[in-house]
């Protein structure tokens, strides 16, 4: 049950920071769009590898 929750956890997180990450090279200026922009690219990407590497770990 724990495990469950945390990986639902994992793949809302890191959906929402790849849409974060979208919605900041969309609508930012200047640098902040590439900083910003990157650095939640990344940790959504980070959070769906955790996700995946999770679920093959549990089968």
């Amino acid at each position: 049950m724990r495990n469950k929750t945390r990986n639902k956890a994992f793949i809302i997180l890191g959906i929402l920071c790849v849409v974060l990450a979208v919605i900041v090279f969309i609508f930012a200026d200047g640098l902040r769009r590439w900083y910003s922009g990157i650095f939640f690219a990344i940790i959504g990407t980070v959070m769906l590898n955790a996700w995946r590497s999770r679920r093959g770990a549990d089968s």
